[in-house]
């Protein structure tokens, strides 16, 4: 949540009137945290087909030819459970204006069949901004762990936010020790989804 936050103040220090496009269906947090920090909203929709929802693409192309500064996805997205693949995902971050970001929360990661390394989607996207927690996929919600990975052509974000990111020893200790034990967890994360 601190570091989509982190995100947000960013978007509204370089860029005054900045436009994010968010999700017309998704964690209500999102707009909360866009408000507080003074970012117009834009929104994309999503289509409900019987008993799932999908992205609405030329919403979002809609978005991107008004020229919005940043574009945020969650991929699984909360609470609609579909994903981007990382083809889609590509599409629209080239289709962003030239300084614009591509922000991925995948806070859900581990849930959802993605094939990529976190390390190739920065590279395919070098304007992406990715978000994860460790609250979901390793069962930390309450001791607030997360970390943003940047793509090249964002790295100015993590200049604004380096005095702003830390944790406490406490978490940091959690957190290396779910690190060390990930393929325990990816066996609970498999479980899960072949029960959906």
């Amino acid at each position: 949540e601190q570091a989509l936050k982190n995100v947000f103040l960013h978007l509204k220090k370089v860029r005054h009137g900045s436009r994010l496009a968010l999700p017309s269906m998704g964690w209500d947090h999102y707009f909360t945290m866009a408000k507080d920090c003074n970012v117009r909203i834009r929104h994309y929709n999503y289509e409900r087909k019987k008993f799932e929802f999908s992205l609405n693409k030329s919403s979002i192309l809609h978005l991107l030819n008004e020229k919005v500064d940043a574009l945020l996805i969650g991929s699984p997205v909360n609470p609609l459970g579909s994903s981007i693949s990382h083809k889609d995902q590509m599409s629209f971050s080239k289709k962003l204006m030239p300084d614009g970001y591509m922000i991925i929360d995948e806070t859900y990661h581990g849930f959802a069949n993605d094939k990529h390394s976190t390390k190739q989607k920065i590279h395919d996207m070098p304007n992406s901004i990715i978000v994860r927690s460790f609250s979901k996929f390793y069962g930390l919600a309450g001791i607030r762990i997360g970390y943003v990975v940047c793509g090249d052509k964002a790295r100015e974000f993590m200049e604004h936010c380096r005095v702003y990111l830390g944790m406490n020893t406490l978490s940091e200790m959690l957190g290396m020790m779910c690190i060390k034990k990930h393929k325990e967890f990816v066996k609970y994360a498999t479980t899960i989804k072949n029960e959906r």
